[in-house]
């Protein structure tokens, strides 16, 4: 006789969802095998499976396809030789196309695909595929299977749909840090290359880590492409900047004297002061620019015009009655889109 003490602890949906939000948001690949398997077990739990089974396929944007060749990245949809089948590529472009779960209850009683035993090499009879997306962008395929008939549905999908978005950051952290070892692998093996050209070097890169995550030693591939030659060539037009520099200083004289004109007739019927300062400002703006236009000029002077001189043309616009007829010449010169004169 005896007795046992046991500690049990019930594992509700909430507590299995946050344990795989847990393992999601650990540091490390999200296709590494041991943290797949984990998620495995936690996924048998949420959705009460004993024989479920998981699987990851990311997806290369450089190449357009899935990504099965890596060693941690475990797919469900591979043949015996390790390759995705005609049919299972259909799929993953139905979703690509879509972005929506291909769920098929019963392999056997498949209609919309025409998957048949023959074609799943793991043996099972259940299936759903989620796509991984984030920013709009297809990153993987969630696979999920059993060897069970009719035990993976709609139903079941809505409890995954919670934990999708992880798997998406997931992926995408993944291929942050992918993206910075294959650049790191070209600059190591090649010279340095034109932008036109990197994605022919960013797949010998991928094949060179590829043989190290297997261990294997390789020469980097000897990239060759044909037809293909440099063309070098630099154009420039001479005295480019002092014919702009003369082109902008013009118009700004031109916008000072029809400025000019407008204050001179402001003076004609008001006696104020400060029309004498702005005319002596803008006379000797212009001064300035036959000279030759300096560095900050074109500013200094536009700011004049907008901020000092305009606001003044606007409030004399509504003080006396008629001016406008007056100013028509000065607005009319002005591009519409920029504001100044600009020939």
């Amino acid at each position: 006789t005896g007795f046992s003490i046991y500690s049990l602890t019930e594992a509700t949906s909430v507590e299995v969802v946050s344990a795989i939000k847990e393992v999601l948001l650990e540091q490390g690949s999200v296709l590494h095998q041991g943290k797949i398997d984990q998620l495995e077990i936690n996924f048998r739990a949420m959705l009460s499976i004993p024989d479920l089974k998981i699987g990851i396929s990311s997806h290369h944007s450089y190449e357009n396809k899935l990504d099965n060749a890596s060693n941690t990245c475990r797919s469900r949809l591979t043949t015996a030789d390790g390759t995705i089948s005609e049919k299972f590529y259909k799929i993953y472009h139905f979703l690509k196309d879509n972005m929506k779960p291909v769920i098929i209850p019963d392999i056997d009683d498949d209609r919309e695909f025409e998957l048949t035993s023959d074609d799943v090499n793991h043996g099972f009879k259940s299936l759903i595929l989620a796509p991984l997306v984030n920013d709009g962008e297809l990153l993987g395929v969630l696979e999920v299977t059993s060897n069970t008939a009719s035990v993976l549905n709609m139903a079941r999908y809505l409890q995954l749909a919670e934990v999708l978005p992880l798997f998406a950051v997931g992926l995408d952290r993944d291929r942050e840090e992918m993206r910075n070892r294959v650049q790191s692998a070209i600059k190591e093996n090649y010279t340095s290359i034109h932008p036109s050209v990197e994605w022919k070097f960013e797949q010998a890169a991928y094949q060179i880590l590829a043989h190290q995550e297997a261990e294997e030693s390789a020469d980097p591939d000897e990239i060759i492409l044909e037809e293909v030659h440099p063309l070098y060539a630099a154009s420039d037009i001479r005295n480019s900047s002092t014919i702009r520099n003369e082109a902008i200083a013009e118009d700004l004289i031109t916008q000072l004297k029809l400025a000019k004109e407008v204050i001179q007739e402001a003076k004609k019927t008001l006696e104020i002061p400060i029309f004498g300062e702005v005319i002596f400002r803008i006379s000797r703006s212009i001064s300035k620019l036959k000279k030759g236009l300096l560095s900050g000029d074109e500013i200094t002077i536009v700011n004049f015009l907008k901020e000092e001189v305009e606001q003044m043309i606007l409030g004399l616009e509504s003080d006396i009655e008629g001016f406008d007829e007056v100013t028509r010449r000065y607005w009319s010169a002005l591009d519409p889109e920029i504001g100044i004169v600009y020939r």
